[in-house]
């Protein structure tokens, strides 16, 4: 795969004549080794954001660009987190006590817009003051 170019399991199992399961399984040692302490990896595997799972697509780097990629991965996979589990737990207990409803949507509000918000800015380098140091 070409450098900055982005690719599925699927396009490097066609690529490389080898099975997705295979293909998965590398995908999945590359990163394993990227990520030891002594990694002699020259280049990063990142997902591409706004992918996840079996539509996963990646991409190999070590540019700034990369670091803002993996940055933004981390945020869209906390958000996704928060979706799949947080807001599905608040929202029952709202239907079961609806005494809790305005307490629930508050937390859900706040959370999506704003806790997310500057986790996305904080992984991204950047700082409530906007200078980025």
């Amino acid at each position: 795969m070409l450098l900055g170019s982005s690719f599925s399991a699927h396009e490097y199992a066609a690529a490389t004549d080898i099975t997705v399961e295979q293909a998965s399984r590398n995908i999945q040692a590359y990163l394993g080794a990227q990520r030891s302490e002594r990694s002699k990896t020259a280049y990063i595997l990142r997902r591409t954001p706004g992918t996840r799972t079996r539509n996963a697509r990646w991409a190999v780097g070590r540019r700034t660009a990369d670091a803002r990629a993996v940055g933004k991965v981390f945020g869209d996979d906390v958000k996704a987190k928060a979706l799949r589990a947080f807001e599905p737990d608040l929202n029952r207990i709202a239907e079961l006590n609806p005494r809790t409803a305005a307490l629930v949507e508050r937390q859900l509000r706040a959370t999506m817009e704003n806790a997310i918000a500057l986790l996305s800015m904080a992984v991204q380098g950047m700082s409530v003051d906007g200078d980025g140091e």
